[in-house]
């Protein structure tokens, strides 16, 4: 990428290599909070399958994983998803395995679509779902790679 790794906390993102599986079980629900990337459902329950010495934030577009001196980025199933954007806006998250997939095409870091602007130079508009947790913002880091 030309314009440099993106950072999260000071430490670099790279996408995952391999899908995930997590299992969300009742005590996870009842311990998660909304609108929180790193106190939800899903980071609890990747730091209860990893005996509680994993830090995760999760949105709706992607799920962090920290993994020593890097977080690893993957993209969550639809069900996933629309499961995060439901509990968020109050509603009730289901109990159930669900799938971190590897990113893939224009979701894969550095990829064509994932810089600033397109091609024709003009500003992209993004769209945001309302009542669901802010976005994550990255840093950037001054080297290119």
């Amino acid at each position: 990428m030309s314009n440099g790794k993106r950072l999260l906390d000071g430490l670099p993102i790279v996408d995952a290599t391999r899908d995930k599986i997590i299992h969300i079980s009742t005590r996870d629900l009842t311990g998660g909070y909304t609108m929180l990337p790193n106190y939800c459902v899903v980071a609890h329950a990747l730091g209860r399958n990893e005996n509680g010495h994993q830090e995760a934030k999760a949105q709706p577009n992607v799920v962090l994983v920290k993994d020593g001196n890097h977080w690893v980025r993957y993209m969550p199933e639809a069900r996933l998803r629309l499961e995060i954007i439901i509990h968020d806006r109050g509603g009730e998250f289901k109990a159930g395995d669900y799938y971190l997939k590897v990113p893939r095409g224009t979701k894969v870091l550095g990829s064509k679509h994932d810089q600033s602007k397109p091609p024709s130079g003009k500003t992209r508009r993004h769209r945001y779902i309302e009542g669901v947790r802010p976005k994550l913002f990255y840093e950037r880091s001054e080297k290119g790679e």
